[in-house]
């Protein structure tokens, strides 16, 4: 079993969306599930890796859920830090504007 999950989102639309499930419990999971204990606005696998998984997480310990409202985003995880992830999941949302 995953030890946390990992919430990652593109902008601000998808993060109140996701505060929204969080704050009424819709979700399976709650924010003491998640790393950081927040949501984390991140569009670069590099960039999420370095300032998120350098605390020593052990293999398959981190699920990734990315909220995202565009299918072009790109998220690429350095090779040192696959063993860390148990598994992506792209979450595609349809925000109106």
């Amino acid at each position: 079993m995953d030890k946390y999950i990992a919430v990652i989102i593109e902008g601000g639309s998808e993060k109140a969306v996701m505060n929204v499930l969080l704050d009424n419990n819709f979700l399976k999971f709650n924010r003491t599930d998640m790393l950081e204990e927040d949501i984390i606005k991140s569009r670069k696998g590099k960039t999420f890796a370095n300032e998120h998984l350098g605390y020593g997480f052990r293999d398959n310990q981190i699920a990734i859920f990315r909220i995202l409202d565009s299918h072009s985003e790109k998220f690429i995880l350095l090779r040192a830090f696959n063993r860390m992830i148990s598994n992506i999941t792209n979450i595609y949302i349809l925000l109106q504007k």
